[in-house]
């Protein structure tokens, strides 16, 4: 790295480089430094910093993502990107071992749990008309059915759904579900902070939409499911329809 008459830096291209530092008053006295130079949009493990609220063994960072670009995670193997890329919020190519990022360009918060390995991506403070948040009983939006969760935890990153802004109106979040015997994993659509209001109460559609009944009727505001899986919920803000699919291998 250089610095010019004005004082301006010379950046430095991927990869690694060779930084050489010297004494102030007298340029044949320095060091050379070898150091990794990472793209803009990277995920550096080491600067993330313990997640306070956001849920137990939670670290946590500000990243600007640019959609439609490569994501690079340092200090992870690419079995563990692998397993542990948000899938609203990334695609991940395993041949060319290529994670991109598909959301709206702009800067997120990302949160990642070592223990269950995943990213959590999202605009914390976030609300309306920007995106929603799904709340519940016995979701995550991790695929990883163990991971355990905490019902009704508006703080815990990990037992949030956070939807994915489509545009036009439409939002779209993945939801690992888990039921067992006569307790069922229960979803709400809501405004999100700082009131969390609820306000919407859809009409189930697509696929998957058998597997999942609603207590509207008799004034309620929840949506269950009846079988356990990893779904893709879109809801459109237009019509007031939730679309449900089963993510069979995520």
């Amino acid at each position: 790295m250089q610095v010019n008459s004005d004082g301006e830096l010379t950046g430095l291209s991927e990869g690694t480089a060779t930084v050489k530092v010297w004494w102030e008053t007298d340029p044949t006295v320095y060091t050379e430094i070898e150091v990794e130079v990472l793209p803009h949009q990277t995920i550096y493990m080491r600067q993330l910093t313990a997640g306070g609220t956001a849920g137990p063994a939670t670290v946590r960072g500000l990243v600007n993502f640019v959609d439609g670009e490569e994501i690079k995670i340092s200090h992870l193997s690419q079995e563990q990107i692998a397993k542990s890329y948000n899938r609203d919020f990334m695609s991940y190519d395993p041949v060319t071992e290529t994670l991109l990022f598909t959301g709206p360009t702009g800067e997120y918060d990302v949160f990642y749990t070592e223990e269950f390995n995943y990213f959590f991506i999202c605009k914390y403070n976030a609300t309306y008309p920007e995106t929603y948040w799904v709340t519940g009983t016995r979701i995550t939006m991790n695929p990883d059915a163990n991971m355990p969760r905490q019902d009704w935890n508006l703080n815990n990153i990990q037992s949030l759904g956070y939807m994915k802004n489509l545009g036009d109106g439409r939002y779209q979040v993945s939801l690992n579900m888990v039921t067992s015997g006569t307790s069922r994993a229960v979803v709400q659509i809501r405004i999100g902070r700082p009131n969390w209001q609820t306000n919407r109460e859809p009409t189930l559609i697509g696929p998957a939409a058998s597997d999942f009944y609603h207590d509207f009727a008799t004034g309620g505001d929840q949506i269950f499911c009846n079988v356990p899986g990893y779904y893709r919920y879109i809801y459109n803000d237009n019509d007031n329809t939730l679309h449900i699919e089963l993510i069979p291998n995520p």
